[in-house]
C-alpha cells in the first residue's frame, strides 16, 4: 500500500480514484496536465489566493492564508536591495592653498547610497493550475488513511490531524538520488519570521587630478589622487519566495474505524496530481512532468501549466542557494574651502565632483525549508485487455 502525501494537491489514491467528489471541502489541488479547456474539474474552483505563489504548510490557524512577497509574474521573480555605505577618499597633506584654487575635495569617508540591480529567484519552480474543492455536501471522506493534504480551512477536517513535517515547510518533489521523507531542520513555523539575507559590496574608483598652488601654512583634510574605496551593506530581504500558508493535515487510521470505500468506476479526472511517499508512482499514475527537484507554484487557467522556471532543480540534501547582484552608482565628493595665502609651489590633489562606480556584490545565501516526496499525476485507468 502506498502512503500518499498530497502536499498541495487533491488527496486521492489508487483505491479511491472514482470518488473525487468525496474529497473533503477546502482541499487544494494542482491539475497536473491541462484539461481540454485548462480548467478546474467539476466541483472544484480556481484557488486565486494561491495563484503565482508557492504554498507553505502551517498547523496554526492564525497563519491561514498569510501571504508573503509579490506574486510571480510571467513565471519570473526578481528582487533587489537598497544599500548604504561610504567612499573612503585618500588623504594628502599640503600647505594652505590660495582662494583661486577651487575644485578641491575632502579626504576621508563620503556617504553614498543606492539600489542594486535585480536578480532572478535562484530556487527551482514548476507551475500548474491550482484548484480548491468546493464544499462537500455529501459529508463523505473517501480518502485513504495516511494521506496528507493542504486545506484552506482553519482546522483539519474530521479524521485528520495536523501534519508537523509540513509545518513551516514547502514540499519539493523527489529528484534522482533523493530520499523520500527527507526534511530540513529549518522551518518557518512562524511565517512572519521567515529567514532573510543581505549582501556586502565593495569596489573602487579613481579621483580626478586637480592642480593647486600652495603656500606656507598647513592645510589638512585635502584629498589625494588615486583610488577611492567604496564599501557598503545592503538591507535585508526575505528569501525570494512569494508564498501563501495553508493548513497541513494528515489522515490517520487511529482517528477512525471506518475505512474508505472502494471505487465503483473511473471518474477521476486525468491530470489530477498527488504527492506519494514512495519512490515510484503506482499503476495508472506517472511522474508529474517537470516537477522533480522543484517547488510547485499555482497558476490560473489563463497561464501555461507545466512551465519550469527559476534555477536548476535541487540536488539531494541541498537546502540553500547563493546569488549576487550587480550594482552601479554615483557619489558626490563635495568641494573643500581653502585658506587665502601667498603662492609658493604647485600640488596635485583630488578633484571634487560626481564620481561613478560599479561592481558585483558578494554572495548572499538563501535557505529553503522543505520536506521531500514524490509527485504523480493520474493518467487514466488503463485497459487490462
Amino acid at each position: 500500500m502506498y502512503k500518499i502525501v498530497i502536499g498541495i494537491v487533491v488527496a486521492l489514491s489508487v483505491q479511491s480514484v472514482a470518488l473525487l467528489a468525496d474529497a473533503p471541502g477546502g482541499m487544494v489541488s494542482f491539475v497536473g496536465l491541462p484539461t481540454t479547456n485548462n480548467e478546474c474539474p467539476k466541483n472544484w474552483q480556481e484557488a486565486q489566493y494561491a495563484q503565482n505563489r508557492a504554498i507553505l504548510g502551517t498547523t496554526n490557524a492564525k497563519y491561514l492564508q498569510y501571504k508573503s512577497g509579490r506574486p510571480f509574474k510571467n513565471a519570473e521573480s526578481f528582487h533587489l536591495h537598497v544599500y548604504k555605505g561610504n567612499a573612503l577618499v585618500p588623504k594628502k597633506h599640503t600647505s594652505s592653498a590660495s582662494d583661486s584654487n577651487r575644485g578641491i575635495t575632502y579626504s576621508g569617508n563620503h556617504p553614498l547610497n543606492g539600489v542594486t540591480n535585480p536578480t532572478q529567484n535562484t530556487f527551482p519552480f514548476v507551475q500548474y493550475l491550482v484548484c480548491e474543492r468546493q464544499k462537500n455536501t455529501t459529508g463523505n471522506d473517501t480518502l485513504p488513511f495516511g494521506s496528507v493534504a493542504f486545506f484552506n480551512l482553519s482546522k483539519c477536517p474530521n479524521n485528520w490531524s495536523p501534519f508537523e513535517a509540513a509545518n513551516g515547510r514547502f514540499i519539493v518533489t523527489l529528484m534522482a538520488g533523493g530520499k523520500i521523507g527527507y526534511t530540513t531542520q529549518e522551518a518557518w513555523s512562524n511565517p512572519l519570521m521567515e529567514a532573510t539575507h543581505d549582501h556586502s559590496l565593495s569596489t573602487e574608483f579613481f579621483l580626478g587630478v586637480k592642480s593647486i598652488t600652495s603656500g606656507a601654512g598647513a592645510s589638512t583634510g585635502v584629498a589625494g589622487t588615486g583610488a577611492a574605496l567604496v564599501s557598503a551593506m545592503t538591507g535585508s530581504k526575505s528569501n525570494q519566495m512569494p508564498f501563501v500558508t495553508l493548513m497541513a493535515c494528515e489522515k490517520s487510521a487511529s482517528l477512525s474505524t471506518t475505512p474508505p470505500p472502494p471505487p465503483s468506476n473511473d471518474q477521476l479526472p486525468k491530470g489530477i496530481s498527488v504527492f506519494y511517499a514512495a519512490q515510484n508512482c503506482p499503476s495508472n499514475w506517472g511522474n508529474l512532468f517537470g516537477a522533480p527537484g522543484r517547488i510547485i507554484v499555482g497558476t490560473s487557467a489563463q497561464e501555461k501549466s507545466g512551465l519550469a522556471f527559476g534555477g536548476m532543480p535541487l540536488k539531494p540534501n541541498e537546502t540553500s542557494r547563493s546569488h549576487t547582484h550587480t550594482f552601479s552608482g554615483k557619489v558626490l565628493l563635495a568641494e573643500k574651502s581653502t585658506d587665502l595665502i601667498s603662492v609658493i609651489h604647485d600640488f596635485h590633489v583630488g578633484k571634487s565632483g560626481n564620481y561613478g562606480f560599479h561592481g558585483t556584490t558578494y554572495k548572499g545565501v538563501v535557505s529553503l525549508p522543505y520536506t521531500l516526496t514524490n509527485a504523480c499525476t493520474y493518467l487514466g485507468k488503463q485497459s487490462t485487455q
